[in-house]
């Protein structure tokens, strides 16, 4: 893989499953590979120990129909990845595997801090025991050769390849399936924890969040919401790509164009009387105004599947 043609867009800075995949369709030359990608609004609602609401993300990084063109796998061992291929497609074989950044000597949280990541490993030379790790992520844009030995030591066993032939898909079919994903996903009424019911316990729980003084909070919620808009930042992304890859209604794209930018608004107003020192009596209205924008996203979504 050569860094001119690794691609890199904030967007992704909280996918970075996603961000790494794109990357592999894109060293393969699959046209519109950005409309493979799974940015459905897939959001659920976990109760931790203490009673929080937190907002945990769905990792399936490729829409359904492309469920046979990836293959996830866990491992003791590192080394048990090259086994299953034929030594001759080991150099150019890219395949994803999990990392912890505390043991990546570029990573910025080199031994201090443990988190679980995405990266890219290829370049296979068992003869030198040395691969190469793709990690296309501000603010290392890290590319270079690692021992296997460094890499096990950082490994965390999940790996995951990516087949290079079979992705021919229809443009608009994979955007037909991207919209009926979301509106399924985000309004899923068989869940009392998925979608929308996940954004409504996430509320209730702010709610009851005004009687509390923790100092916590604040950065709690801060961290909930942003999971929730980044999301929905991706689907507008994909759909501002998808635009220009074939000619679909728009209706839906300038919709989140603005829609987007008002739930910010409201949230982060939320967010502020939240916790401000003076009575919380707007509160009220901004629970309302946000009820108000779900509700104008699930028309727009049916108004979106109506044509397609």
């Amino acid at each position: 893989m050569n860094s001119k043609n690794l691609i890199y867009h904030p967007i992704f800075e909280q996918f970075c499953l996603r961000m790494c995949v794109l990357n592999i369709l894109n060293f393969y030359q699959i046209k519109h590979a950005l409309l493979y990608l799974n940015t459905s609004v897939d959001i659920r609602a976990i109760t931790d120990e203490n009673g929080q609401i937190k907002l945990e993300m769905g990792l399936q990084p490729l829409l359904s129909s492309c469920s046979s063109q990836y293959k996830l796998f866990n491992v003791n061992c590192i080394s048990y990845i090259w086994k299953g291929f034929n030594p001759a497609h080991l150099s150019n074989t890219p395949i994803l595997i999990e990392v912890d950044g505390y043991d990546l000597p570029y990573h910025p949280l080199y031994q201090k801090e443990h988190k679980y990541h995405t990266c890219i490993m290829c370049n296979f030379n068992t003869e030198t025991n040395v691969c190469r790790i793709v990690d296309w992520f501000t603010p290392y844009f890290f590319q270079g050769d690692m021992s296997l030995n460094a890499v096990e030591k950082a490994f965390r066993g999940k790996w995951t390849f990516i087949q290079r032939d079979g992705w021919n898909q229809s443009p608009i079919s994979l955007y037909k399936e991207t919209i009926l994903l979301n509106y399924n996903k985000f309004f899923n009424q068989s869940d009392n924890n998925v979608g929308k019911n996940a954004v409504q316990q996430l509320i209730t729980y702010a709610d009851r969040a005004i009687c509390l003084e923790n100092e916590n909070n604040d950065n709690f919620l801060h961290t909930q919401i942003s999971q929730f808009v980044g999301q929905l930042r991706l689907l507008y992304h994909y759909l501002s790509e998808s635009s220009v890859a074939m000619h679909v209604n728009k209706n839906l794209y300038d919709f989140l164009k603005v829609w987007l930018g008002k739930w910010r608004k409201v949230m982060m107003a939320l967010l502020k009387n939240q916790y401000s020192q003076k009575p919380k009596k707007d509160f009220k209205y901004y629970v309302n105004a946000a009820w108000s924008l779900v509700d104008e996203y699930e028309y727009h979504l049916q108004n979106a599947i109506s044509v397609i």
